[in-house]
């Protein structure tokens, strides 16, 4: 009898030293909960640049697309200098979604098509070396 008694004393002492894992607030301590903040919002800001640069980059190469498809699509009718299939095209390219005005220009910088009710003074300025390196990037 002494043998299971003694059995038993040994199991609930071992129970009592071996305590379960519990994740409450009053067994953290403050350090660790600032460690896990700070670690969050570090985590947080790694995401969100990485998810900034990965739509802007999505964001590019649609651009890069749409303008590709519209320099092949006005490219016979500037070459025919047929003016109002010309403006059609540049309508339809502008009410796609995500694109807020088409303009076409040739290569002496002058707007030959656009979209705008009005054409802003800015669009005819000519770029800088610099703004272009800009725009290319």
């Amino acid at each position: 009898m002494s043998n299971v008694y003694d059995a038993l004393i040994k199991t609930q002492r071992r129970n009592e030293t071996i305590r379960p894992l519990r994740l409450s607030g009053e067994d953290i301590s403050f350090e660790w909960k600032v460690i896990t903040l700070l670690f969050g919002l570090l985590l947080l800001a790694i995401v969100n640049q990485l998810m900034g640069r990965a739509l802007r980059s999505q964001i590019d190469e649609r651009a890069s697309i749409i303008a590709t498809n519209l320099s092949d699509a006005a490219a016979g009718y500037l070459a025919s200098k047929d003016v109002l299939p010309l403006k059609t095209t540049v309508t339809k390219y502008a009410r796609l979604n995500s694109v807020a005005y088409v303009f076409i220009k040739d290569r002496e910088g002058q707007v030959i098509a656009h979209s705008l009710t009005t054409l802003y003074p800015e669009l005819h300025e000519e770029l800088t070396s610099d703004q272009r390196r800009q725009l290319g990037q």
